[in-house]
């Protein structure tokens, strides 16, 4: 790492001299390199720079920025092991620059499951059987080094990019998660009229007040908010007509217990309960309170 601080934490001038402070002490033994990978909703890539080398790659935009940004790295290896094994690398040692924090922690990882990651220990392996040494070392972006502006203007704005045209499976699954929960929130607003819950929740974001420490309650929460109970629908199963309030012969529900229900005023008043079913079957306390009860 150029410095242990994060990148919010330091300014940019003081990243930018020591970044040319640790290159000073490395200067005529040392080649530096840079790689960046870039994602926006209409494009995905990657390049890096390697002396007056500059190499930009268009990537499909199901893969991740995570990915960009590793493969920005190997590519980089790569073409440095090419120079060293056909004897055109001047070097004993290189620095690949990098602006991502994640992907080094990564690469760190000799255990990791990543597929790149992986590629890029065997491929640094390699360079150290020729006599390279490899360093990595994280840079943070727009601080005014020229050579991480270069890389990162290359993988944002390429002129002729390389097609990567490689997947992996972790970004397809992701694509496809986001792609079926655009469907199924485009689904919970169109189909309201026949959805229950819509009613009391109208979007499909996590119901944090579902989370429970004891399963008992995340049954009760779930079966309040769906209107399904054995005291209420335990007549289907038997073929029976619907079962009705003792104290006001309506038609039994929970809506009909929690808001309307004469009897149970006490109990209301208790809990605070007040007489909006969405209110009701959010709020954690009440519903808790309701199963004690």
């Amino acid at each position: 790492m150029l410095t242990d601080e994060s990148k919010k934490s330091i300014l940019p001038y003081e990243a930018r001299n020591l970044f040319y402070e640790f290159k000073s002490k490395k200067q005529g033994r040392c080649l530096f390199a840079f790689s960046d990978g870039s994602k926006s909703a209409f494009y995905t890539g990657f390049a890096f720079t390697c002396e007056n080398e500059v190499r930009s790659y268009k990537m499909n935009n199901m893969c991740s920025i995570f990915t960009a940004e590793l493969l920005a790295i190997y590519q980089c290896i790569e073409y440095v092991w090419s120079l060293a094994i056909n004897g055109n690398l001047l070097y004993p040692e290189i620095v690949i620059c990098s602006d991502s924090k994640s992907s080094l922690m990564a690469i760190k990882n000799i255990f990791s499951s990543n597929g790149i990651v992986q590629d890029i220990i065997y491929k640094v392996k390699e360079l150290q059987d020729l006599h390279t040494q490899v360093e990595f070392l994280w840079v943070p972006s727009h601080c005014g080094i020229a050579e991480n502006e270069r890389v990162d203007l290359a993988a944002k704005n390429p002129t002729n990019p390389i097609p990567c045209e490689k997947l992996y499976l972790d970004d397809v699954k992701k694509a496809n998660k986001k792609i079926l929960l655009h469907e199924w929130e485009d689904d919970w607003q169109t189909n309201f009229g026949t959805n229950k819950l819509w009613k009391i929740k109208k979007d499909i974001k996590p119901w944090k007040s579902s989370y429970k420490f004891h399963r008992v309650d995340e049954i009760v929460v779930c079966r309040l908010r769906i209107g399904h109970s054995v005291l209420t629908h335990k007549h289907l199963f038997k073929r029976e007509p619907p079962p009705v309030c003792q104290h006001c012969q309506a038609i039994l529900s929970f809506k009909h217990i929690l808001i309307e229900c004469p009897a149970f005023a006490m109990q209301r008043r208790k809990w605070k309960i007040g007489i909006n079913k969405k209110s009701i079957l959010t709020l954690k306390r009440n519903l808790i309170g309701l199963r004690t009860e």
